[in-house]
């Protein structure tokens, strides 16, 4: 708080080159020890892309395992989802970007506002990151679990944030049905739709599950 901007620019310059240009280690049960900008390039994407993906990740992922499973499922998107019939990335973090929640927009732009980000509009990447993502959920971006899952929804914080993966959209709904059937009569599977319709207030109102 009060801080100067630059010097807070410098701090998230010098951190990035640090963790991820500099940093050696054995990364991925490898033999040897690289950087992680090494890993990110030989997985077809760029640095750009790896952190967009990434900064996708820390938004969504409700624990360290969940973020290796949405990348799964992000990268899967990207690559046949076309084919699939799901071209779209459909993330509910990037709806309201570069604001987090409905409330955070200025009311006079609220009834007009739209985010180019908002991944509902477009194949693809958004045009870049929307948050700092951590260590974890880069390399999530860059090692992905291997996996046909292309949707995935959540339990309600409440509840513990129990990630479902599917394959199809039959699966899907299947588990966005047992999610709103504990949310009715309570239970361990308590949660939201993940369905983004506009009226919720944030993207923490569901539970990206596209």
């Amino acid at each position: 708080m009060g801080e100067n901007p630059k010097s807070v620019i410098s701090k998230f310059l010098n951190n990035y080159e640090n963790k991820i240009v500099l940093h050696k280690e054995k990364y991925f049960n490898g033999s040897k020890k690289t950087t992680l900008q090494e890993e990110a390039e030989a997985t077809g994407y760029s640095m750009d892309e790896i952190l967009t993906i990434a900064s996708i990740i820390q938004a969504e992922a409700a624990s360290r395992d969940d973020m290796y499973y949405i990348s799964s499922i992000l990268q899967n998107r990207l690559e046949y989802g076309v084919d699939e019939g799901v071209s779209k990335l459909n993330c509910d973090c990037t709806v309201y970007y570069p604001y987090r929640k409905l409330s955070d927009i200025p009311e006079s732009d609220r009834a007009t506002f739209h985010s180019t980000y908002d991944t509902n509009d477009f194949d693809g990447l958004p045009p870049g990151p929307i948050c700092n993502p951590g260590v974890e959920a880069i390399k999530a971006a860059i090692k992905p679990y291997e996996s046909s899952f292309l949707y995935f929804c959540h339990d309600s914080p409440e509840n513990g944030s129990t990630p479902y993966y599917a394959t199809t959209i039959q699966e899907h709904e299947y588990n966005l049905s047992i999610i709103e059937n504990n949310k009715l009569y309570g239970g361990a599977g308590g949660g939201y739709s993940t369905y983004y319709d506009g009226s919720a207030e944030s993207y923490a109102d569901y539970g990206y599950g596209y």
